[in-house]
């Protein structure tokens, strides 16, 4: 018999799996973000949140900017992000905040972040 690395099948059967790796050094991963840079993430749009209600004053469409920022982080916690939603999203706090350094900054090192876990 030759070594074999993968899956063999003889006779009926089935295989059903949501996440399936096969051979030396496979992996599988079901959807979600990986918990760490979530937490990284998550703790950056708090941080972020809060500024923005602070410095809302500051901002054209302060409430907004910060409602669009929580429903960044919802998307985030799904299993299965919405890319384009998390983009569209983050386009949108990039441009809200542009004329507030401090945020501007901010939403720059989320961005960042969020990049890392795609």
């Amino acid at each position: 018999m030759t070594h074999n690395e993968g899956i063999i099948f003889n006779g009926p059967g089935r295989l059903d799996a949501d996440v399936l790796a096969v051979g030396r050094g496979a992996h599988a991963k079901q959807g979600g973000l990986a918990p760490a840079a979530f937490e990284d993430v998550d703790a950056r749009l708090v941080d972020l949140i809060a500024q923005i209600k602070d410095r809302r004053e500051d901002l054209d469409d302060g409430e907004e900017l910060a409602d669009t920022a929580e429903s960044l982080r919802s998307e985030l916690a799904k299993d299965a992000p919405n890319r384009v939603s998390v983009k569209a999203l983050l386009e949108g706090l990039v441009g809200g905040v542009a004329s507030v350094t401090e945020l501007a900054t901010l939403v720059s090192s989320v961005q960042t972040a969020i990049g890392n876990l795609f």
